[in-house]
């Protein structure tokens, strides 16, 4: 296996492996999510060297070539420097986590998992060179970003804001993948280096452009989506640092870094960047010198960095992208530790008000010292990297001026931005450590282990080694952006214009600084109604005004209504399409056996006797029978998958009717409806049977070509080892409709669960403990040594005891305990044999549901929870999860999805065992069934039995009260 991928893949299941093992060992499993990280960033640097000599590292799994969907990766210098950001800096900010969280804290199993989940999403980002699966990790890190800014799901802000952030994000990348399918059918190619390499032009062109740009600008914070950054500093201060100053936002400028060289000439491109970017920073600077939250002084002055960043690099041309990425850089390394820094502070005085803030410094003097080494390099001093990135924006768009107006304009406005930079840094310092003599000393409310400040002062650090060193890092920033003509990192180029304006922007922003302090009063701010939180505040009104409303109009409550409408569109689409083609076969084959008519009859009289029965069950039979008579249809025509699977189902549906029948009164009260209403059903049903009707003849009747199915037995036997073609197309040549079929039942179990259980989904069915279990064996086996003993043979089931005399049935109990094993070994057999004869997953998991029904009807709510102690919900995901694993097994072995491998095992004179990896996909198929069915006697089984308990219990009381 390749090394990107490798990494991927181990990192995902570290990520896995941090749920259960924070369980287990709380803060420290920390140190090794962090040590994780820190392993991929030492894997990745030792490949600096090929990588920057000019080598590129491509990794490929092919998946759907034909779609373009191959799991491609690539490595040159631009996404080795935003990986190693990634690692490095994601394994700092975990070490971090290790002395910020308290043992026992809410969610922090989910937290530490979620983390790695978003750094492995983040990490697949800047490696994928594949425009799809750009997207998919893309998407990966707004729902990863939901979960961690919603960390405090308790509290109304963090949801808010996490919501907030996810739709914002989203919604620009779906714009950008509607861009990048653009992109890819004009070029023909799914690969980003390839479309940047070729890039196509014309209209279209520019139209896909500008929504890549609408995800790339959402994702990064630039306006108009720049206001969902401040909201989600509702995210504790480890994602904060993490998320919002060196990864999550920074996708976007990678993604502008990526295009830039291809599509930088289309009309308006730089222009818009310029302009957007320039309102974000000017706007983001503004507000954060208006703040009194210092985590909000940070947040801002992200938002205006980011600004910043789009702005330089929205010049064009790779000189500015040479600028644009050492401000990206130098950012990353500042703002992580003053997050850091902030989360500690909160810590300590329980407050991030710098209006309550006063003294610090003096009691924490490292805590200081760190904060005012990053803020250095945030303002621009030398001798820290932040300097040096600055000083080299300023001396290209210098350069870049002398030829085009643009840059000349972008260089006064880097330079207002920077002065803004400057003041909101200084408040923030002062406002956090200063001695204020107004303000009464802070008080220390918490004391942090000293460790926790290792994070924050190895960022600090780099801040001054890189700019000590920064001319080791020309070879990188080159052969990122691919101009060995850019400019030049260095400490000191000598005196010129660029470190005259460095000069300036520092005496600037500190006398905007002292200003504002002297001047106590908040900036004026512009009214809330015209920012851009308020327009999203509107829309998502507005949105749920309107839907509130459509509901209202088509969800009135009516079944018939639902089904009116449902069975309209079915005539309308069915009908409509059948007599638009006017395409009607030379003859019609109504029936090629007497025994169809006989069925045929059995079944439309139980439909007819339907609209005929007076009690409910009398209905639910009556519509079995049809089902029934279609299995029987199956099975005349050599389906005996089908007809088993038709049949099963039909006992299952069958059953779950009767369950749900029994809430409801015995008998159906029939109202008389007007002769219209009447007219309309009639016209439904009879217009829904003909349109079937004749969809099925003339579909029937319509054929010219030998049909695709007679090569589907060759084809199931080469491919997927199997002679059961109905199994084989399940688990192997159609396996992803299975898959998604999966979800669709695993989503319907819990929607049918959510509609029962009240209060809580959490499983409620009595269970044995494990001496009661062994208690019940040991009564078995003496039974069974003395089957005369009467005294011996009290209960025939496991919750025998419990059971009330009233409601026992000697006979169902022992024929029950008589047949369940047989049906779970005639569900093993299924599943076992399914490949090559009539059966599989499906069907063996409906078995095993039958025999659950047998046990839950003999005995009951206990009965069902002493056979399966384990949760319904915890089978539906281990079977999802191996249908899963399965499927995308063999593309990490250089194969196709759901590819099938086996190997015969010769047993002599007992034949040939063959043993298929689908197989394993199918028992995950099996386990789905198998929890759907236990779910569902859990819900309108067990759960209506307890609610009918508790309202039989409860009824007395209630008269009482009366009287």
């Amino acid at each position: 296996m390749e090394m990107m991928t490798t990494a991927l893949l181990v990192l995902s299941i570290v990520a896995l492996l941090s749920y259960p093992l924070i369980r287990r060992f709380r803060r420290n499993a920390f140190f090794v999510a962090a040590a994780a990280l820190a392993a991929v960033f030492v894997l990745f640097a030792l490949q600096a060297p090929a990588i920057l000599s000019g080598e590129v590292l491509e990794e490929r799994l092919s998946w759907v070539p034909q779609l373009g969907l191959d799991l491609a990766l690539r490595l040159d210098v631009l996404s080795l420097m935003f990986a190693l950001l990634v690692s490095g800096v994601g394994a700092l900010v975990l070490l971090y986590c290790r002395n910020y969280f308290e043992d026992g804290e809410d969610g922090l199993a989910r937290f530490g998992s979620v983390f790695l989940g978003f750094a492995v999403s983040m990490l697949g980002l800047v490696l994928a060179d594949n425009i799809y699966l750009l997207f998919v990790f893309w998407e990966c890190t707004s729902v990863f970003s939901f979960l961690l800014i919603g960390h405090a799901s308790r509290q109304r802000t963090s949801r808010a804001a996490a919501l907030q952030a996810l739709m914002v994000t989203t919604a620009g990348g779906l714009a950008m993948l509607v861009g990048l399918v653009i992109l890819h059918a004009l070029t023909g190619s799914a690969e980003l280096s390839a479309i940047v390499a070729a890039p196509p032009t014309g209209a279209l062109t520019s139209v896909a452009v500008y929504l890549v740009l609408a995800g790339a600008l959402s994702k990064s914070a630039i306006f108009p989506f720049h206001f969902w950054l401040p909201g989600a500093m509702a995210a504790p201060t480890p994602v904060s640092a993490y998320l919002h100053a060196a990864a999550m936002v920074k996708a976007g400028i990678f993604l502008l870094l990526r295009i830039g060289p291809g599509f930088d000439d289309v009309p308006g491109y730089r222009e818009t960047l310029v302009v957007l970017g320039a309102i974000t920073m000017l706007n983001g600077g503004i507000r954060a010198l208006r703040q009194f939250d210092i985590k909000l002084i940070v947040a801002h002055g992200t938002v205006s960095q980011l600004g910043l960043m789009v702005m330089v690099i929205g010049v064009g041309g790779p000189e500015a992208a040479f600028a644009g990425l050492a401000l990206v850089i130098a950012h990353a390394i500042a703002k992580a530790p003053l997050f850091l820094t902030v989360g500690i502070v909160d810590h300590r005085t329980g407050t991030r008000d710098l209006r309550k803030l006063s003294g610090l410094g003096r009691r924490a003097p490292v805590l200081a010292a760190i904060a005012i080494l990053a803020g250095a390099s945030m303002a621009g001093l030398p001798p820290f990297l932040g300097f040096v990135a600055k000083e080299a924006a300023f001396t290209e768009l210098l350069a870049i001026g002398q030829e085009r107006p643009l840059g000349a304009v972008v260089l006064v406005l880097a330079a207002i931005g920077s002065v803004l930079t400057v003041a909101y840094t200084a408040r923030f310092l002062w406002g956090a450590f200063a001695t204020k003599r107004d303000i009464q000393l802070c008080t220390i409310v918490h004391h942090e282990s000293p460790a926790i400040l290792v994070a924050p002062a190895i960022f600090a650090a780099l801040t001054l080694v890189g700019g000590l060193c920064a001319a080791l890092l020309d070879p990188w920033f080159h052969g990122a952006v691919g101009a060995s003509a850019a400019g030049h990192l260095a400490l000191w180029h000598g005196l010129t214009p660029a470190l005259g304006i460095s000069a300036a922007v520092l005496l600037a922003g500190g006398l905007l600084f002292w200003a504002l302090i002297r001047r106590r009063a908040p900036l004026p701010a512009v009214p809330e109604q015209f920012s851009a939180s308020h327009a999203y505040w509107l829309i998502t009104h507005w949105v749920d005004v309107i839907a509130v409303r459509l509901t209202a109009l088509t969800q009135r409550g009516s079944l018939p209504f639902y089904l009116a409408v449902i069975l309209a569109v079915l005539i309308a689409s069915l009908g409509g399409t059948v007599i638009a083609t006017g395409s009607w076969p030379v003859e019609f084959v109504a029936a090629s056996s007497p025994v169809q008519v006989s069925l045929a009859v059995v079944a439309i009289t139980a439909a007819l006797f339907v609209l005929r029965a007076r009690t409910r069950f009398q209905a639910v039979v009556l519509v079995g029978v049809t089902g029934y008579a279609m299995a029987a249809i199956f099975a005349l025509h050599g389906a005996p998958d089908l007809a088993l699977t038709q049949a099963l189902v039909e006992t299952v549906t069958l059953i779950a009717f009767v369950l749900v029948i029994r809430r409801l009164p015995q008998h159906i009260t029939l109202r008389r409806s007007s002769t219209v209403k009447r007219w309309i059903r009639a016209l439904l049903g009879a217009g829904v049977g003909l349109s079937l009707g004749t969809v099925a003849l003339v579909a029937m009747g319509s054929r010219v070509a030998d049909p695709i199915s007679l090569l589907l037995p060759e084809l199931a036997y080469e491919g997927g080892h199997g002679k059961n073609v109905v199994n084989v197309m399940l688990v192997d040549i159609r396996g992803w409709d299975t898959l998604g079929e999966l979800s669709v039942i695993l989503a319907a179990a819990t929607g049918v669960a959510s509609l029962v259980f009240i209060s809580t989904r959490a499983d409620r069915l009595p269970k044995l403990s494990r001496q009661e279990a062994q208690s019940q064996v040991r009564e078995y086996l003496r039974r069974v040594a003395d089957p005369n003993d009467p005294a011996r043979r009290r209960t025939w089931m496991l919750a025998g005891r419990n059971l009330d005399p009233s409601r026992r049935s000697i006979i169902l109990e022992v024929v029950v305990r008589l047949i369940f094993h047989a049906l779970m070994l005639l569900s093993f057999y299924l599943l076992l044999t399914g490949h090559n004869t009539p059966g599989g997953g499906f069907t063996g998991g409906l078995v095993v549901g039958l025999a659950l029904v047998a046990r839950y009807l003999t005995g009951g709510r206990d009965e069902l929870g002493a056979t399966v102690p384990i949760d319904a919900g915890r089978i539906l995901g281990a079977g999802l999860a191996l249908a899963a694993t399965m499927a995308l097994l063999p593309l990490f072995f250089g194969q196709a999805a759901l590819a099938s491998a086996w190997i015969d095992l010769d047993l002599g004179p007992f034949g040939t065992l063959p043993l298929v990896t689908s197989t394993l996909f199918d028992v995950g198929v099996y386990l789905v069934v198998f929890g759907l069915v236990l779910d569902v006697l859990r819900s309108l089984g067990a759960e209506v039995d307890r609610q009918e308990e508790t309202d039989r219990e409860a009824a007395p009381q209630h008269e009482g009260a009366r009287r």
